[in-house]
């Protein structure tokens, strides 16, 4: 859909299909019988069918080793003749039968061919030999017809032609130029418009009959080359046009020499010089200097507007080139201060085979190069003030210069540092993924790219996200001028903010509103890399075995699957290290020009792989490396709802083998082996990090590389799972180290309430009937016991808080006593009995302490006084 030519199925268009039969050398339409799947294209559709086509029988396939033919020139005076062969051969299986070959013209005639049918089996050839016997001095074009029983090619033609002379003419080879100078030209780098450089030499034949060019070779820098591809023939007064090219990756002088080889009896073979300059230089003109040259004096250099629209002068940062009728630059100057201006202009070197400069009494030529407006103005007007209007040696020449150019305006012009292929700013800027709330600053440089006077008076962000450093209530640009302003993204969610522009209000007549668009995306990714989390739907998957060393990666080492322009579109980090890692790869909506969300289909996918422990990063951009990539499954090409299976391994790396997740009971043992993978050196040390976490929850010890942990059985259990951290460093040089994370679960176990012993003996029964502990008040005291809080009659080896329950029924009042963990709840239910009884004495309760087996709390208090409501004297206290 990216391209403007079609070349594919588009959605819901009819299938249709062709047999090969490769022992028939035939093709034939076949017709589907469709199983299963779509009968019409579905993007990642699966069709199951059966074909059948009828080839028929085996045909021929004719072959010929030429369909042209140029005699050249032949001296009919003398009956002179000439001779060409070409082979006739079968390439198909079937039987191939010639019915005919004649010839138009009586002047082309079959030499052992006498006419008639012959038959060539498969792989069978045969050569045929045509004869040219001019009988005048004329120019003979003719056709030959052969023809056959092959299908596709019943009748072939063989174009021949001849010059039938008095005198053979030798066929002589001229060129264009001697040599050629591709002059100074900007690398690659630079940003100008640069290479490939293009010169075309013309290759002629000013003889007679064909000059044949056989090969054109050159020697030298490899920043040369030329178009020829094969053998070709240049008739009497006609000309070849030879490509030549120089393309510059250095600031260095290239050489080279062309060798053209050719028929012509007299320069068979001819040299061909060539030299070019690349250069890193910031400015537009460019020249080389040599030995002589003619000093020019620039009164004036300006601008002329159109209807009487007045003159503008050629400004700082303006260049004047002077050049030879050739077009080469062989002077320059870049306008600096106001006055005369100093322009030198170089001769050819005479000690050169290439003609580099001027040669003396040339016409001089002129070119202006406007910064501002960004173009080569030409052609430019000389008036001659003083000395001569040709190239001299050591001449001197004063002038004004001048050239038309349409009015200039004022005009907002912007540079982000966001280019093109070609080096050309974009004018917008994608900050890509950042983290939610973060903030990310970029510089833009906003500046008058017209020629009047432009105003700003104001510079503002159009949404919230975005802010910009302008503080000024206006500012006046001449020509060239501009300002750096800061710009902050900041996003507030995980969306993507594709219309946020930067407005700058100035008298641009055209734009007095100026939008810059400034987009990005907002990223809630826990990981290393930031990405935007685009719909479901618009992703590919990629499921990544990742090794260090050949080993499973650690915990939270994470990899992020970026484009081509190095904009991280998925992420995951390992959670743990036995599972397989799986990897989103969002996709672009194609919703905005400026800003980039993700994948575009059939785009390439790269990876980048976060070390979290040691912090390092290591990266993939399709070739095998720092990272190596296998792909398993799938491609490595972006398709939306794409899977793809890849193993990616980081070599050399050194780190701590990686332990499984582990899942244990309080109380239980937990124990496992740390193991070194390339250490660095053999002395490596290893030590627990962060042994704090787990302080007073059970004793440990790392001894030779083993943990151990004898976990509390009562206090170390936790909803949260324990990261338990442990280094290796290098005692010389702690710098070399890894941090491994070991993900321990310690699963709470809810333990029973206990009744306190003496409680249970002394104040509790057990009712086997009723399945309950009782306690009965004896029915002759005069008292009555009020019920207690039972909760005191039990201790709580975890620790957390009892809660307790009051019932009534008919004969007693009841409590359930209860540990209130959810998931595995303990209760125990209490019959209180009493007694009829008369009176109430109020205020004394059956009390006990939460007593423990570690000792913490031997005491026990089960009768206490606490109050004596009624007001009159209690009777008895009991305490044990």
């Amino acid at each position: 859909p990216e391209d403007n030519i079609i070349n594919g199925f588009v959605a819901d268009e009819a299938l249709s299909f062709m047999v090969w039969d490769a022992d028939a050398e035939v093709e034939a339409w076949a017709e589907p019988e469709y199983l299963n799947g779509p009968e019409v294209f579905t993007p990642h559709g699966v069709t199951r069918l059966n074909l059948a086509a009828e080839v028929g029988e085996p045909q021929p396939h004719i072959w010929l080793s030429g369909y042209v033919n140029h005699f050249g020139q032949v001296d009919y005076d003398d009956e002179m003749t000439e001779d060409w062969d070409f082979v006739v051969e079968n390439r198909g299986p079937g039987e191939l039968v010639v019915s005919s070959i004649t010839s138009d013209l009586n002047v082309f005639t079959f030499v052992d061919y006498q006419g008639g049918e012959f038959t060539l089996a498969q792989a069978e050839r045969d050569t045929i030999t045509v004869r040219f016997a001019p009988d005048a001095e004329e120019h003979f074009v003719g056709r030959l017809t052969l023809r056959s029983n092959d299908p596709d090619d019943p009748v072939i033609y063989i174009d021949v032609d001849g010059y039938g002379v008095e005198e053979v003419i030798e066929p002589d080879i001229d060129l264009s130029v001697n040599n050629y100078f591709f002059g100074v030209q900007h690398v690659n780098e630079n940003g100008w418009p640069n290479g490939p450089f293009e010169f075309v030499l013309g290759i002629s034949n000013v003889g007679g009959g064909e000059l044949r060019v056989t090969a054109v070779n050159h020697a030298g820098s490899d920043a040369f080359s030329s178009d020829f591809e094969r053998e070709v023939v240049i008739p009497q007064d006609e000309t070849y046009n030879l490509t030549l090219t120089f393309d510059p990756d250095e600031a260095i002088r290239y050489d080279a020499m062309f060798t053209i080889v050719s028929d012509d009896p007299n320069d068979d073979i001819i040299q061909f010089p060539v030299r070019g300059i690349g250069s890193d230089s910031e400015e537009y003109f460019l020249h080389y200097p040599t030995p002589g040259s003619h000093a020019i004096i620039v009164q004036r250099a300006y601008l002329q507007l159109p209807d009487d629209g007045g003159e503008v002068d050629l400004s700082e940062g303006d260049e004047i080139g002077v050049f030879t009728p050739a077009g080469l630059c062989v002077g320059h100057v870049v306008l600096e201060d106001d006055g005369d201006i100093g322009l030198t202009a170089y001769a050819n070197d005479p000690d050169s085979n290439i003609d580099d400069g001027f040669i003396a009494g040339s016409e001089m030529t002129f070119k202006f190069w406007d910064w501002t407006l960004g173009e080569v103005l030409e052609p430019v007007t000389i008036e001659w003030v003083a000395g001569p209007e040709v190239f001299e040696v050591d001449g001197e020449t004063t002038v004004e210069l001048s050239a038309e150019i349409e009015e200039l305006e004022r005009q907002v012009g912007v540079t982000t540092g966001l280019e093109d292929d070609e080096g050309n700013d974009l004018g917008y800027w994608d900050f890509g993924p950042v983290h939610v709330d973060d903030a990310v600053e970029h510089t833009i440089h906003i500046f008058n790219s017209g020629g009047q006077t432009l105003v700003i008076n104001n510079v503002e962000p159009n949404h919230e996200t975005l802010e910009c450093d302008w503080d000024q209530e206006e500012v006046s640009l001449e020509a060239g001028q501009g300002f750096d302003l800061n710009v902050t993204f900041t996003p507030a969610a995980g969306l993507a903010y594709a219309d946020d522009q930067i407005i700058v209000h100035s008298n641009d007549p055209d734009e007095p509103e100026f939008g810059i668009y400034m987009t990005g995306t907002g990223s809630e990714a826990e990981g290393h890399y930031d990405y935007y989390q685009g719909p479901a739907d618009q992703s590919h998957s990629i499921l990544v075995t990742l090794t260090m060393s050949g080993e499973r990666a650690s915990l939270y080492d994470e990899v992020g699957v970026f484009n081509g322009t190095g904009i991280c579109c998925g992420s995951r980090a390992i959670e743990d290290p036995a599972q397989l890692l799986g990897v989103p790869a969002f996709g672009d909506d194609g919703g905005s020009d400026f800003l980039v969300e993700g994948f575009h289909s059939g785009e390439d996918i790269y990876f980048h792989i976060w070390d979290h422990s040691q912090g390092n990063e290591y990266i993939w951009e399709g070739e095998d490396g720092e990272v190596e990539v296998e792909v398993v499954a799938g491609q490595l090409r972006w398709v939306e709802g794409g899977l793809t299976r890849v193993n990616i391994n980081v070599p050399d790396v050194f780190f701590i083998r990686p332990v499984d997740n582990m899942e244990v009971d309080e109380g239980d043992l937990v124990e496992f082996d740390l193991e070194l993978v390339n250490p660095p050196v053999e002395n490596m040390e290893l030590e627990f990090a962060n042994p704090d976490l787990i302080d007073g929850l059970g004793d440990w010890t790392l001894e030779d590389g083993t943990f151990s942990w004898e976990t509390d059985p009562y206090e170390s259990g936790r909803d949260d799972p324990y990261e338990l951290q442990f280094r290796a460093y290098d005692p010389d040089d702690e710098d070399v180290a890894d941090l491994a994370t070991v993900i321990v679960l310690v699963n709470d176990i809810n333990h029973a309430p206990e009744v306190v012993t003496e409680v249970r003996d002394q104040i509790f029964a057990w009712d086997e009937e009723n399945e309950v502990w009782t306690f009965t008040v004896d029915e002759d005291a005069d008292w009555v016991m009020v019920i207690p809080d039972l909760r005191e009659f039990f201790t709580d080896p975890d620790g957390d808080e009892l809660t307790q329950f009051w019932w009534d029924q008919v004969g007693g009042v009841g409590q359930e006593i209860r540990d209130p963990d959810e998931d595995d709840p303990y209760s125990y239910w209490i019959r209180v009995t009493e007694p009829e009884w008369n009176g109430r004495i109020e205020g004394l309760a059956l009390t006990a302490d939460d007593q423990r087996d570690d000792g913490r709390d031997a005491s026990a208090r089960i009768l206490r006084r606490v109050d004596d409501s009624a007001g009159d004297d209690l009777m008895s206290s009991r305490s044990l």
